[in-house]
């Protein structure tokens, strides 16, 4: 079913339209192609080849070598519009596509999310979408329960089944009536919700046991496997979204809440017998040799190359970053120049170049002027001015005269609060947000001697 929209033809109406947030549907009319001007091939594409040729090298005497992809980049980058596209793509080649955001299904700001966690969702989402059309695949109950029985034993504190079930519906009001399978979810989910201190023992058994989960996980998938394939399907893929948004925070004895999961972890995340597709915090590639658990490249997804390394404005990005626009909004309603001062002070991150339209539009005069530009650029200054410490200064510099992060402590930072963007033309470079690099704290900031930062 094609997707139809209205281009918004004043401000006032420009204001509704750009939505900074959204994440746009497979399909949609406003989908503009960035690939050429990141100097990346088409992430959405570029997968569902690499997963269709993995695939069809399968054998009827070999074992089944799933594919396990990594995709990352900035936050606001354009990654979820990507996977949402993959997931087409791949449902039109023949695959079962189940797709979940972990931004939504987990509260990412006051939980660390770990592996087991992540294996758990992959279930319930496997179990809740393929049973519905066109697959309608019901798992048998036996394999669900096997999947959860451990989580119910440790929530419950109960060892016998009837007395678990008891215990989910009663004290954990996990609702009467419902199957063992969705009265444990419910419990979990409720957990998780309320950051109860029982996850932790969830943990612990987790980890104790990781053999239990990996054998109910494998079974209950290679279960789904064999009746997708009856049906005609290819195998299954999980793309799990949204974990390029878990909080970067340590952990202490050099762990952090990004390194647990992807590097000492990852080995459990590998487990499900499918192709899986993870979105992986961009910061990680700085800190971690991620090759050693995925030995597949990550695919990154940089910022649109407004400017070129050497500061010269690249006209064909900048166009690309106007038809952005102009499949939401009239050009005609914004001034002349508009457009093109807010693509730049973006340094070509989506998110923000559709954030600073937004902004400018909410001066609901007759057009978009300069005027309304300058002051949203300037918010855009002060909100990332606030986020900008002492410490930070001298890895700033770095930046600024090398072209590449100082691989030093506060690199995560740097890319997880966008102080420094990721361009790609042949080679890749670092670059300073332009609005961190307009901003008072950057600008102002006291400079230690060169020879103590060794900038």
């Amino acid at each position: 079913m094609s997707i139809t929209r209205v281009i918004a033809q004043t401000p006032a109406e420009a204001y509704i339209a750009v939505n900074p947030d959204e994440a746009l549907p497979s399909g949609d009319p406003r989908y503009v192609a960035l690939d050429a001007v990141r100097g990346t091939r088409n992430i959405a594409e570029s997968l569902r080849a690499l997963i269709t040729v993995r695939e069809s090298s399968f054998g009827a005497e070999t074992s089944r070598d799933y594919a396990r992809f990594l995709v990352t980049g900035h936050s606001g980058c354009g990654k979820t519009t990507e996977l949402y596209r993959l997931q087409d793509l791949l449902v039109h080649t023949g695959f079962a596509v189940v797709y979940f955001d972990a931004g939504l299904e987990f509260d990412l700001q006051k939980q660390n999310v770990d592996w087991w966690s992540i294996l758990l969702e992959m279930i319930w989402q496997v179990d809740e979408q393929l049973n519905k059309p066109p697959y309608r695949l019901h798992i048998p109950d036996d394999l669900r329960d096997r999947a959860v029985e451990w989580l119910a034993r440790v929530v419950t504190k109960k060892t016998e089944r009837m007395e678990m079930e008891a215990a989910l519906t009663t004290e954990l009001e996990a609702g009467a009536g419902l199957p063992f399978f969705v009265k444990a979810k419910a419990a979990f989910k409720a957990l998780f919700k309320t950051g109860s201190s029982t996850l932790k023992e969830i943990q612990q058994e987790a980890e104790r046991r990781p053999i239990v989960l990996h054998d109910a996980v494998n079974a209950l998938i290679s279960h789904v496997q064999e009746a997708l394939h009856k049906q005609g399907h290819r195998s299954l893929v999980i793309i799990a979204d949204g974990l390029e948004k878990i909080p970067f925070r340590s952990l202490g004895d050099g762990l952090t809440t990004h390194n647990v999961v992807f590097i000492h972890n990852g080995r459990h995340l590998k487990e499900p017998p499918c192709h899986l597709v993870y979105a992986l915090p961009l910061a990680l590639l700085s800190i971690a040799n991620i090759g050693q658990i995925f030995p597949e490249q990550p695919m990154l997804m940089p910022m649109v190359r407004v400017r070129h390394r050497n500061g010269k404005e690249d006209r064909r990005a900048l166009a690309l970053m106007e038809a952005v626009v102009a499949h939401r909004v009239a050009l005609t309603v914004c001034a002349p120049g508009v457009v093109k001062m807010l693509a730049l002070a973006s340094g070509g991150h989506i998110r923000d170049f559709l954030r600073l339209i937004h902004e400018a539009a909410s001066g609901f005069g007759a057009r978009i002027t300069k005027a309304d530009a300058r002051r949203a650029v300037a918010g855009l200054v002060d909100l990332y001015n606030r986020t900008i410490q002492q410490e930070l200064i001298a890895p700033l510099d770095y930046v600024v005269q090398y072209g590449d992060l100082p691989g030093g402590p506060h690199d995560g930072e740097l890319v997880n609060r966008l102080l420094v963007l990721e361009y790609r033309n042949a080679e890749t470079w670092k670059a300073l947000h332009p609005c961190v690099k307009d901003a008072p704290r950057y600008v102002r900031a006291p400079r230690a001697h060169q020879e103590e930062t060794g900038v």
